[in-house]
């Protein structure tokens, strides 16, 4: 009897560190991914929104982040 309850020890812990790196793995693929915006921050002159400089549209000083926006805001 005793190698039985040495085996069932040993699946016990087993699955409990299989549940354990499941675990750790769903809360790690959870996070959501932030990326790393270089350069300033510009507010759309149409709506507000603030966007990247670097994916703004720029007429004259003004920033826009869409070319809808841009043509709505010149009619």
């Amino acid at each position: 009897m005793g190698l039985f309850r040495l085996i069932l020890l040993g699946l016990v812990i087993w699955l409990l560190f299989r549940l354990y790196q499941r675990f750790i793995k769903g809360r790690s693929s959870q996070k959501q991914e932030t990326r790393q915006i270089d350069g300033d921050m510009v507010r759309c002159k149409h709506c507000g929104i603030h966007i990247p400089e670097s994916e703004a549209i720029k007429k004259d000083n003004d920033y826009y982040c869409s070319q809808a926006h841009l043509e709505d805001d010149t009619r």
